[in-house]
């Protein structure tokens, strides 16, 4: 109840101040986290640690505080909402012929992404492009803020759902009406997968998208959305992944591949932007 009451404060206090201050209020709020949150300083250092193994001390320092001034602007991007005003002139799309090839196969689209930049990105950008689309997130353990959550997150045509039993059929839905999914591939959040390598090292990488183009036919696009300069974004999709006729398990293993070789590029591309804030090795 305290974080759903302090949420609503923080939405109020973010209506009614200038951008400029607000947004440097959140990015000190993020370093007094990288400061004081020692348990989650050591999980963000280790995974970091991973990602960049010849990184001295002192950077991946650097880079960890990095991670929780983007983590405490994706909040900041929560709660202001997108302005489609302001979108058309600060988001930039690179590749965006795959996602229309990938569309044009007319069996739906789905999103193969991490926890890079914010996720508010693929909002921002489904309200520009009028997609139909559906993003499962992490399911909070409160339901009061999980619709909190879904309510700013909501856009004309884009639907957000927890991950999980009810979010899987709701993207089948969603697919067979072909529209597009959003799932992140990073973390197995719901403790299940398959154990691959991942940056070196193996650990549960989740298949939810695999599983889904195997059920459905839809083409997988790797996507990956990253903040640019203040208040700026770019999006970037890779090539189409395409199930074509293949073995499930030769699909799966394809598909799987790579996608975690995509992630792993743009991850290392954008270390101080990876926002996820416990052990991807080692631990849930």
């Amino acid at each position: 109840m305290a974080t759903y009451l302090l949420l609503h404060l923080a939405y109020i206090f973010v209506a009614f101040f200038p951008d400029r201050w607000v947004r440097r209020l959140f990015l000190r709020v993020g370093e007094l986290q990288f400061r004081f949150s020692s348990k989650t300083r050591a999980a963000v250092l280790a995974n970091l640690s991973r990602v960049l193994p010849e990184a001295t001390k002192t950077d991946l320092e650097r880079i960890a505080k990095g991670v929780f001034r983007h983590g405490a602007l994706n909040y900041y991007d929560l709660l202001r909402g997108p302005r489609r005003a302001e979108v058309k002139e600060n988001l930039f799309q690179s590749g965006q012929r795959n996602y229309l090839q990938a569309q044009e196969l007319g069996r739906g689209v789905i999103i193969a992404t991490a926890h890079l930049g914010s996720i508010n990105l693929f909002l921002k950008l489904g309200a520009l492009s009028s997609w139909e689309a559906l993003v499962l997130v992490e399911e909070m353990r409160s339901r009061a803020i999980n619709e909190f959550f879904s309510s700013r997150r909501s856009a004309p045509g884009i639907e957000t759902k927890a991950a999980g039993y009810e979010g899987l059929k709701a993207a089948l839905r969603c697919l067979r009406k072909k529209g597009t999914v959003v799932i992140a591939c990073d973390r197995a959040i719901q403790g299940t997968g398959l154990r691959l390598p991942f940056m070196g090292e193996e650990t549960l990488i989740p298949v939810g998208a695999v599983e889904l183009a195997l059920r459905t036919g839809a083409p997988i696009v790797p996507a990956f959305g990253v903040r640019a300069g203040e208040a700026g974004a770019e999006v970037f999709f890779e090539p189409p992944i395409i199930v074509n006729g293949k073995s499930e398990d030769a699909f799966r293993a394809e598909g799987m591949r790579s996608i975690v070789k995509y992630m792993e590029s743009y991850i290392r591309r954008y270390p101080d932007q990876w926002v996820v804030f416990s052990p991807v090795w080692g631990g849930r």
